[in-house]
């Protein structure tokens, strides 16, 4: 995601906030829970406070990293930036986007098909009836065709 978001850090309205929810927005995951994204971001909370970090920067840190969980569409410039690098990947190479979602597969490896596969295909779904899966203009025009094309491959492959 750095790689992602570092060439429009200059666009960027508090860099080292967006940094910070980079850092934790993944610091709790587990497959078998639906509060990843509310865990990292107390955890953030709890480490930030505990050193005096200001309460409107840590505000704006949690938002951001509450907002990869729906990847809804979002007020602010960075949170929607941060949300459309989180899912960058979704509009990449179909090679990478293939290695993706098999790492995908991996991670829900104690799933077995007849579980996994009706959730992913929901996800693909989901994703595909958002009237833009990326935020952003830029990333609207560089990948949401892309992503809207292996998200369908995909759905096509494997259901």
């Amino acid at each position: 995601m750095l790689g992602m978001l570092e060439p429009f850090r200059s666009q960027v309205e508090d860099w080292d906030v967006l940094l910070l929810a980079l850092f934790y927005h993944d610091a709790v995951y587990n497959v078998l829970r639906s509060d990843n994204e509310a865990q990292s971001a107390a955890l953030a909370t709890s480490h930030l406070q505990a050193i005096g970090f200001p309460s409107a920067r840590l505000e704006r840190c949690q938002a951001h990293i509450l907002a990869t969980k729906g990847h809804a569409a979002a007020q602010d410039p960075d949170t929607a930036l941060f949300t459309d690098a989180d899912l960058s990947v979704l509009g990449a190479p179909w090679e990478d986007y293939q290695q993706y979602a098999q790492n995908i597969r991996r991670e829900y490896g104690l799933f077995p098909d007849i579980v996994y596969r009706p959730g992913r295909r929901k996800v693909l779904e989901r994703f595909l009836a958002m009237p833009h899966i990326y935020k952003t203009p830029v990333f609207q025009a560089e990948r949401e065709e892309r992503a809207r094309e292996n998200l369908q491959r995909e759905k096509d492959l494997r259901f």
